[in-house]
């Protein structure tokens, strides 16, 4: 999807809409890794 749409633009903004579908992966990475983060901490505070 990100290499399919690297020719459109987003309207008033001037960017690619590729760097728009590119967030949805990235954002959803960021927040697992926050997770597994909080997960582990909240583990551990308990031994």
């Amino acid at each position: 999807m990100f290499f399919r749409s690297q020719e459109q633009m987003l309207a008033g903004l001037d960017i690619s809409i590729s760097w728009a579908y590119l967030a949805i992966p990235v954002g959803s990475s960021l927040s697992a890794l926050a997770l597994i983060d909080n997960l582990l901490k909240s583990r551990f505070k308990e031994m």
